[in-house]
C-alpha cells in the first residue's frame, strides 16, 4: 500500500522524481530487519518489493485496457511483451558481466527498478488519457 500511495499522491509527476521517491521503499524497510543484510536477505527484499510493483503494473495495464481502443491496446500489448523480454535480458546481463554473489542482489534490484519504472510510466499514461 505504501508504494501505491507514493505514486498516486505525489505531485512530482515525472518518472525520475517518482522513481527516486518511491522505488525501494519496502526493500529499505526490509533491509533493516534482522538477517536481511545478507545476499539472500537483500535479494529477497528486492524480489518482495518487485512483486508489489508488478501487481500495480498489472492493475494499471487492466485500467489502460479499459481506456484504450482495441488497436491502441493491441499495440500496447505488443510493446509490453517486448518490454518483458528486454527486462529479462537486461537483468540477466548482470550475471554475464559481473561475478560473485553480488550479482544476485544486482539482478533482483534491476528487476525491481525496471518494473517500478514501467509501472510509473503506465500510471502517468493513465493520467494523460481522457476518462471514459
Amino acid at each position: 500500500e505504501i508504494v501505491r500511495t507514493c505514486i498516486q499522491f505525489n505531485p512530482d509527476l515525472n518518472v525520475q522524481n517518482l522513481m527516486a521517491k518511491c522505488e525501494s521503499l519496502l526493500a529499505d524497510q526490509c533491509f533493516k530487519q534482522k538477517n536481511n543484510s545478507t545476499t539472500v536477505g537483500m535479494t529477497t527484499c528486492f524480489r518482495e518489493e518487485e512483486v508489489v510493483w508488478n501487481t500495480l503494473l498489472n492493475d494499471y495495464y487492466r485500467k489502460l485496457k479499459g481506456r484504450l481502443d482495441k488497436e491502441q491496446f493491441e499495440a500496447l500489448t505488443e510493446v509490453q511483451r517486448d518490454w518483458i523480454k528486454l527486462r529479462q535480458k537486461k537483468c540477466l546481463l548482470i550475471h554475464k558481466i559481473f561475478e560473485g554473489s553480488i550479482t544476485q542482489i544486482m539482478a533482483s534490484q534491476c528487476a525491481l527498478s525496471e518494473t517500478a519504472r514501467r509501472t510509473i510510466e503506465f500510471r502517468l499514461m493513465l493520467e494523460e488519457l481522457p476518462a471514459n
